[in-house]
């Protein structure tokens, strides 16, 4: 793919997204799907360090909580 044709395609959703109103939609929709997936990756990585760390996490936080 050439730089022409990706500079092409990135102004026509642009455009898509500027004049239709299923453009803003589709844009709010995205945000909400990377900012739910960013969400669950973060809670799960939370839970599996809590979960296999032998009380080490509570002894941070506790630590953490002086400060």
């Amino acid at each position: 793919m050439n730089h022409e044709s990706v500079n092409a395609g990135t102004a026509a959703l642009g455009l898509l997204m500027v004049a239709t109103p299923i453009g803003w939609v589709g844009l709010i929709i995205g945000g909400v799907v990377v900012a739910g997936a960013a969400a669950t990756a973060s809670i799960t990585t939370n839970n599996i360090v809590k979960g296999k760390n032998g009380g080490l996490y509570d002894q941070i936080m506790a630590r953490l909580s002086l400060l």
